[in-house]
C-alpha cells in the first residue's frame, strides 16, 4: 500500500510539474513577444503581458524549484532552465529601460546580433530537456505502478489460498477435536 501511495503521490507531482512547466512557457512567451510588440511599435500595450507575465514567473519558478526538489536529476535541469529564464527577463527589462532612455541602437543591435534569438534558442532546449526528464521519470513511474499492481494482485492471490488453507485446516482440526471430545461418550452411552 506504501509503494501505490509513492506511486500515486508522484504522478500527482508529475502533474503538477507539467502543468507549471507549461504556464512558464506560456509566460515566457509572452514576456518576448511582448518585448517584440514594444520595440517595434513603441506602443505601451505591449508591456501590460509582459509586466504581467514579469511578476507571475518568480512564484511559478520556486514552486518548480521546491516541487522537483525530491527528485535532483529533474531538479537539476529546472534550475538551469530557471535560471535561463531569469537570465531572460534582466536582459529584457534591461533593454526596454534602454528604450525608454532612448538608446533605441542598442536595442536594434541586440536584435540584429541574434542575441535574443541565441538566449531564446538555449531556452527551448532546456525546456525540451525538462521535458525529456519528465517523460523519463513518468515512465518509470507507470513502471513502478506496474509493478505495484502486478505485487498487489499476488499477495491478494496468496493471501486468498493462505486463508482457504487456513480456513479448511481449522474446519478439519475442529473435526478432529469434536469427534475426540463426542467420540468416548458415544461409547459409553447407550444406543
Amino acid at each position: 500500500m506504501s509503494r501505490w501511495q509513492t506511486a500515486q503521490d508522484d504522478r500527482d507531482r508529475y502533474v503538477h510539474i507539467k502543468q507549471d512547466l507549461l504556464r512558464l512557457e506560456r509566460l515566457v512567451t509572452d514576456v518576448d513577444n511582448g518585448f517584440r510588440g514594444y520595440v517595434l511599435t513603441k506602443e505601451g500595450r505591449f508591456v501590460k503581458p509582459m509586466v504581467a507575465a514579469e511578476s507571475d514567473i518568480p512564484s511559478l519558478v520556486d514552486r518548480l524549484g521546491t516541487m522537483t526538489g525530491p527528485w535532483p536529476d529533474l531538479h537539476a535541469h529546472v534550475e538551469m532552465l530557471t535560471g535561463q529564464v531569469k537570465e531572460l527577463l534582466e536582459t529584457k527589462r534591461r533593454l526596454s529601460m534602454d528604450l525608454v532612455l532612448g538608446r533605441e541602437e542598442d536595442v536594434l543591435s541586440y536584435i540584429r546580433t541574434g542575441e535574443g534569438l541565441e538566449l531564446e534558442n538555449i531556452i527551448v532546449v532546456a525546456f525540451q530537456e525538462v521535458e525529456y526528464r519528465m517523460a523519463q521519470r513518468d515512465r518509470k513511474t507507470m513502471q513502478d505502478r506496474e509493478d505495484v499492481r502486478v505485487w498487489t494482485h499476488l499477495i491478494l492471490a496468496v493471501t486468498t489460498l493462505g486463508t482457504l488453507v487456513i480456513g479448511m485446516s481449522m474446519n478439519r482440526l475442529a473435526t478432529c477435536l469434536s469427534e475426540a471430545i463426542f467420540a468416548p461418550r458415544a461409547s459409553i452411552c447407550p444406543k
